[in-house]
């Protein structure tokens, strides 16, 4: 199954595949909940419902549902491939989208941080758009100028960041991830 996190999963064939087996046995989901030994049945109803609607459910709750609807374990592990497919043909979708987005040029900009909480932003001129080492050299001078910490925004894919008074650059690459 897909891991959003450590310990909640997501996924759409198991949330289905868990809703009809409540179905078949003509529970609502207050009534699992007090199979289940929820000292709130309102509440764990709600959990349950959610899951059903979402796919979002911790693994502690899982554990819990499995035991009491005893579910198939091949159909628990079709579920899972087809839920793993749907998780890798979203992120090569997603992916593919944000490398169109990356690749579409912009003007260079330099972000600077006055002070924490303050910050502006300062188009690059075009005369140190040639390259980016002409535009970081600006930054340099701008931000010494100012006295202030920045970053150069020099393409969707590119970034230098600046400490104090435009001291000890460092180039950053953004990927997809």
């Amino acid at each position: 199954m897909t891991t959003t996190s450590s310990t909640t999963r997501r996924s759409s064939h198991l949330s289905r595949y868990f809703y009809s087996l409540r179905q078949e046995r003509g529970l609502q989901p207050g009534q699992l909940a007090d199979l289940l030994g929820a000292s709130d049945p309102a509440r764990a109803g709600h959990v349950i419902r959610s899951f059903e609607l979402s796919g979002a459910i911790s693994e502690p709750w899982l554990e819990r549902l499995s035991q009491a609807l005893q579910p198939d374990p091949a159909e628990l592990e079709r579920c899972h491939q087809l839920d793993q497919r749907d998780a890798e043909r979203d992120e090569a979708q997603q992916r593919q989208q944000w490398e169109l987005w990356a690749d579409q040029p912009i003007e260079p900009v330099l972000t600077v941080r006055y002070i924490p909480g303050v910050c502006g932003q300062r188009p690059v001129p075009r005369a140190f758009c040639n390259s980016r080492e002409q535009a970081e050299s600006w930054c340099i001078d701008e931000l010494r100028r100012c006295r202030a910490k920045g970053v150069l925004i020099w393409s969707r894919r590119q970034r230098t960041w600046y400490e104090q008074y435009g001291h000890s650059p460092r180039r950053q690459e953004i990927r997809f991830s």
